[in-house]
């Protein structure tokens, strides 16, 4: 078979004929991640299982002195993962394997192309785990790599109280651009020694390194949950809101809002039953002890109504729950109607 890249040849000694592609016609779908304004069509895709194929590969490329993309699930909405100037993307998909759960400790060990999703719920059927997850949860967690989270700095819908990725990886292994395997603060025995290099390649986006596998901290699932949304006539009084219920010194889990126009958006497409008057949506939530939620809810309550809030709803239930995230989380979908991008 004739390659369109001499490098492709060599790439399929590495990985095998089936881990790369450089058919024209296939290789659109890599030309973009979720932002589809920028967009570059790669030489190859190649689809390592191993770090040491991904280091192979890595060696490959630079041989041939190409330009390396790495590539998670290509859900971010940066570009960052297009190959500009003929590069080659360098996939983890096929890197899905969670390696280990260590409840008493609360680590796993995973590799790069392992779903966010799918690691919380091996934990959660993992005897003793029911009670513990990953927390990072970007909206597209069901999509994205945890290897991808790291390499954005992810956040999601529960930043706010949690944080981003960052503060949830122990410990990384990595390939270099030279083709090394490196390996940092992975030895929970050693945790904390040296220099921090896992958040520092946290939001590093390829640049620094490709990250191969992950010790992800597992911690505590919250158990009890209020939810509401707040309609308000105008952006400023919703603004005004999220500034109050800071200072009043609760820490919601969520804390999300929509301007009008992606109200509309979202209400055309999927019908939740908005005001047509809606400026402004917040989507609130916390967690934490049952005793203590209903009456930090009603404080927020009484925030929203002096600001002008003029639709509150609780949910009731975790169906009704669900649905009310769902709002936020098809708001991208919703925007696929009326435009070939999102910006």
């Amino acid at each position: 078979m004739v390659h369109s890249h001499p490098v492709v040849a060599d790439l399929c000694a590495v990985v095998g004929a089936d881990g790369v592609l450089d058919d024209p016609d296939a290789l659109h779908a890599y030309e973009s991640d979720g932002f589809p304004i920028a967009r570059g069509l790669p030489t190859a895709a190649v689809f390592p299982r191993t770090t040491d194929e991904v280091a192979a590969c890595v060696r490959v490329l630079r041989e041939h002195n190409m330009p390396i993309v790495p590539r998670g699930s290509g859900t971010g909405l940066t570009g960052g993962a297009v190959a500009y100037g003929q590069g080659v993307i360098l996939s983890t998909a096929r890197m899905t394997r969670i390696e280990s759960i260590d409840i008493p400790n609360r680590v796993a060990v995973v590799q790069a192309g392992v779903l966010n999703a799918m690691l919380s719920e091996a934990v959660a059927a993992t005897p003793g785990g029911e009670g513990l997850h990953f927390a990072p949860t970007p909206s597209s967690h069901k999509a994205c790599t945890i290897g991808g989270n790291a390499a954005t700095n992810a956040g999601g819908l529960n930043t706010l109280k949690y944080g981003v990725t960052c503060g949830h990886i122990l410990g990384m292994e990595l390939v270099t651009a030279d083709g090394s395997i490196l390996t940092t603060r992975a030895d929970t025995l050693t945790e904390g020694i040296g220099p921090d290099l896992p958040a520092l390649l946290c939001g590093s986006e390829g640049t620094l390194a490709l990250i191969t596998r992950l010790w992800c901290r597992l911690t505590p699932r919250p158990r009890h949950f209020r939810t509401l949304y707040a309609v308000f006539s105008a952006s400023r009084d919703a603004c005004q809101t999220v500034s109050d219920i800071i200072a009043s010194g609760l820490v919601p889990a969520s804390l999300e809002m929509m301007d009008g126009q992606m109200i509309r958006v979202v209400e055309e497409a999927f019908r939740y039953g908005f005001s047509p008057t809606a400026q402004a949506l917040l989507l609130i939530e916390i967690d934490g002890v049952e005793q203590a939620l209903d009456e930090q809810m009603d404080q927020i309550i009484d925030i929203c109504q002096r600001r002008g809030a003029f639709d509150i709803r609780r949910c009731a239930d975790p169906v009704q729950r669900a649905q009310l995230w769902s709002v936020r989380k098809r708001a991208f979908g919703a925007i696929g109607r009326i435009s070939p991008g999102y910006c």
